[in-house]
């Protein structure tokens, strides 16, 4: 949801996270694009096989923390999450079937632009990341239909690449 804007683009796609190799967000809807996000910086990759990097100088400081928390919410590496965040445990919600757990930034650069960011589990799976900035900007991440074991395929990198 863009504040200023006062709407929200949604898009839908496919990721595969591995706490060492990085994350990739494939997109299908509106448009094909995907992103690898490495701890160093972000490549997006076109539909015709082209990639560039579309790293600024900031992206590096987001990834870190993207990958922290996914560290934290999928692979259960709470060192990750308390050294870099407050962590609060926002309990169970009976209407959305989903207990929360939110994030407040410990870093006072990042804490500027990000204001915190929102778990939600249901049972032992992760079900969605919500990241909150001021302004009433934010940006959601739902997980539907989870694979936990997703061996098959392969790296972030080759995910991230069209055939």
């Amino acid at each position: 949801y863009v504040a200023e804007a006062g709407r929200s683009l949604k898009s839908s796609g496919r990721m595969l996270f591995t706490g060492s190799d990085g994350l990739c967000w494939k997109m299908e809807k509106p448009f094909k694009r995907s992103w690898l996000l490495l701890g160093d910086g972000v490549t997006e990759y076109q539909p015709d096989g082209s990639s560039k990097s579309v790293s600024g100088d900031g992206n590096g400081m987001f990834n870190g923390i993207l990958l922290s928390v996914l560290n934290g919410g999928i692979e259960g590496n709470t060192a990750d999450l308390t050294a870099n965040f407050d962590v609060t445990d926002g309990g169970y919600d009976s209407e959305s079937h989903a207990h929360a757990i939110y994030l407040k930034p410990l870093d006072k650069q990042i804490g500027s632009v990000i204001y915190r960011i929102k778990l939600e589990r249901k049972g032992d799976v992760l079900h969605s990341i919500t990241i909150m900035e001021h302004g009433n900007s934010y940006t959601r991440m739902v997980f539907v239909s989870p694979v936990t074991d997703a061996a098959d395929a392969g790296m972030p990198q080759e995910f991230c690449r069209f055939r």
